[in-house]
């Protein structure tokens, strides 16, 4: 009987060893480490409204947090031309 015909003409590659795992893990805490930080944003605002209920299984306590940021853009980026 004969064998079965391969699916695609190119053999397979072997999966990517310890080496190269360990290479590309370096390689991204490097890319890490070399981008620049981002500004941190700048908080206007910060509302808290906490509300306590009674239920039947127990006190529950409701919080809404409410935050106003600002974030510098990145530089190099480019406002929408609908934008204010």
């Amino acid at each position: 009987m004969p064998k079965a015909a391969s699916n695609s003409g190119t053999p397979k590659r072997p999966k990517p060893g310890l080496l190269h795992n360990l290479g590309a893990f370096v390689g991204h805490v490097v890319q890490g480490v070399r981008t620049p930080a981002s500004p941190p944003a700048r908080v206007i605002r910060e509302e808290v409204l906490e509300r306590s209920v009674t239920l039947p299984e127990g006190k529950l306590i409701l919080r809404r947090t409410v935050r106003d940021e600002v974030v510098p853009a990145p530089p190099g980026h480019r406002a929408p031309p609908n934008a204010p």
